[in-house]
Formats: C-alpha cells, sequence, structure tokens
C-alpha cells in the first residue's frame, strides 16, 4: 500500500513520476490516462502529483513530452499579441501563432540551459515512438489548443482540415529549425520566421480556398 505524503529517502520523486506519465502516455494515449494511475506507476501517493504538478493532468503531460510549457499557455499569448494596444498594427493570427509555438521551445531551452532545439528535438522522438504516443499528443493538442480556438479561429465546416494544415505547417517549421539545423532557419529570428510564414498560416485559417487578399 502506497504511504501518505512525501517518499522518503533521495529519489528524485519528481522525475520518477514524469518517467512513470511517459510510459503511460505512450501506451495508452492522453484521454485514458488517469493521474491515480500515474501516481500507482510511479509508487506514490496521488497528493503528489498535485504537488509537483498543481496544474494538474495538462502540466504534467505538457512536462512528459517535454513541452517546455503548457500549449494552452500559448494561446493565451497569442490572443493577447493580436489584441490592439494602440502601439502600431498587431501581427496577424498567422505570424502571432509563429511567434508563440517558437517561443514555447525557445524558452523550454534557455530554462534548461540546453543546447537551442532539444526540447523540440526530444518531443519528436517521444511522440514518435509509438502510434499510442502519437494519439497522445493528438488527444492533448485537442483538448488544450483546438476546444479552446476552434470557435474563433478555423470556420467550423472546415477545422479538421485547416487545424491539420496549420500543425503540419508549425511541425515543419520546427523540423526544419531544430532538428535539420538549416542555417538560414536556424539563425532566423522567431520574427524574421513570423514575417515569413505567418501568411501562409494565415491562409491555411482562413481556409486553403480562399484566395489571398480576399
Amino acid at each position: 500500500m502506497v504511504g501518505k505524503g512525501r517518499r522518503p529517502g533521495k529519489r528524485d520523486t519528481r522525475a520518477e513520476i514524469i518517467g512513470a506519465a511517459r510510459d503511460l502516455f505512450g501506451q495508452q494515449g492522453y484521454d485514458r490516462v488517469s493521474l491515480r494511475a500515474v501516481a500507482s506507476a510511479a509508487g506514490v501517493d496521488p497528493s503528489l502529483i498535485h504537488h509537483y504538478f498543481p496544474g494538474g493532468k495538462p502540466i504534467l503531460f505538457a512536462e512528459s513530452m517535454h513541452l517546455g510549457s503548457d500549449p494552452h499557455e500559448v494561446l493565451q499569448e497569442v490572443d493577447r499579441a493580436v489584441t490592439p494596444a494602440g502601439n502600431g498594427p498587431p501581427p496577424t493570427l498567422g505570424q502571432a501563432i509563429v511567434m508563440g509555438f517558437l517561443g514555447m521551445w525557445d524558452r523550454a531551452d534557455a530554462e534548461a540551459g540546453a543546447t537551442p532545439g532539444s526540447s523540440f528535438v526530444t518531443f519528436v522522438q517521444a511522440s514518435s515512438a509509438s502510434p499510442a504516443a502519437a494519439d497522445a499528443v493528438r488527444e492533448f493538442l485537442a483538448d488544450r489548443i483546438w476546444s479552446k480556438a476552434a470557435t474563433h479561429i478555423i470556420p467550423a465546416d472546415q477545422r479538421t482540415r485547416n487545424q491539420s494544415l496549420v500543425a503540419s505547417q508549425l511541425m515543419g517549421l520546427g523540423f526544419a529549425r531544430y532538428v535539420l539545423r538549416l542555417p538560414a532557419l536556424l539563425d532566423a529570428s522567431a520574427e524574421d520566421l513570423a514575417h515569413w510564414v505567418g501568411p501562409t498560416l494565415d491562409r491555411y485559417i482562413a481556409g486553403p480556398d480562399v484566395a489571398p487578399g480576399s
């Protein structure tokens, strides 16, 4: 029977919880894993999950998959970025999404003192480990991003297609910048990349059937 409170000794309980969560998410997907199941697999009391991860399951998943931060927080940053503040025109929605996406990985590496791109590379490795791991990522993104953004970003009748196009563009950009480390993309600032790539996301958000400038 698992005892209450902190585990004795010098074991890294937080790391053990993350490891157990990563295994379960990779085996069962995001929706089917409960915090109680993670606690059981890690051999800790469920209260320790909430102690180390006050945000609950989304925060635990983000850390276990090396996302750097909860993408829902990135979505909130995007919403703030595109809100006019009287200091010149705000970025387009596509530009703000690119900056938020790149910022999520760059912040994670900076906070960890890691080589730029390390978090994205680890995320790709983790999400590619099995079909269930890929399912977990999709389910998580659907819960934390698309369910919050879909009502005001993408028309309902085009949602699945347009979301997939946006995701393909972002993941391709991340792969080229952080995994292939193409110099032109690796050395560019997030603002420059947003300027170059943002219009493509804007077209995907509006719908690829809409002519530019329409």
